[in-house]
């Protein structure tokens, strides 16, 4: 496993969401900006009200998407051998990156996805190694692999 291939991929991932929320919140600034051309009312100014509203919602996945790109840098990929940020996991035969929560993603041909430090599958797996359980919804997990 390359785990530096594994960090570029999530990076790459990283990259995409902040460039899409970025473009998102561009887009709807842009459309929402007023037509000064023509006189105001009334409802055009509870529209604009509304809309800044509505921007201002747009601003949070922005900045968590700026958020998880920091983390994600930040995060040493050395090997590990407990469950701990920049760790590899097999657990039910499914592989986890610990970094931030995406999406499946594949590398080398082996599929994995990235699991932030607060997903409560880390938190009842945080600090075991190879071969410890935990319980998790009402389950018995085993750490099956850590790298």
């Amino acid at each position: 496993m390359d785990k530096t291939a594994l960090r570029d991929a999530l990076l790459a991932l990283e990259t995409h969401e902040l460039q899409a929320a970025r473009e998102a919140y561009a887009d709807y600034l842009a459309a929402s900006k007023p037509d000064n051309t023509e006189a105001q009312d009334v409802q055009d100014h509870s529209l604009e009200v509304e809309d800044a509203e509505l921007a201002s919602g747009l601003e949070a996945p922005l900045q968590q998407a700026q958020d998880a790109m920091a983390r994600l840098q930040a995060i040493d990929f050395g090997a590990k051998t407990e469950v701990s940020p920049g760790a590899v996991i097999r657990m039910g035969g499914k592989r986890f990156v610990v970094a931030v929560a995406t999406q499946p993603f594949e590398v080398g041909g082996v599929t994995y996805m990235g699991m932030s430090t607060s997903a409560p599958l880390y938190r009842a797996a945080q600090g075991l190694s190879a071969g410890d359980t935990a319980s998790f919804n009402g389950r018995t997990i085993t750490i099956e692999q850590v790298d």
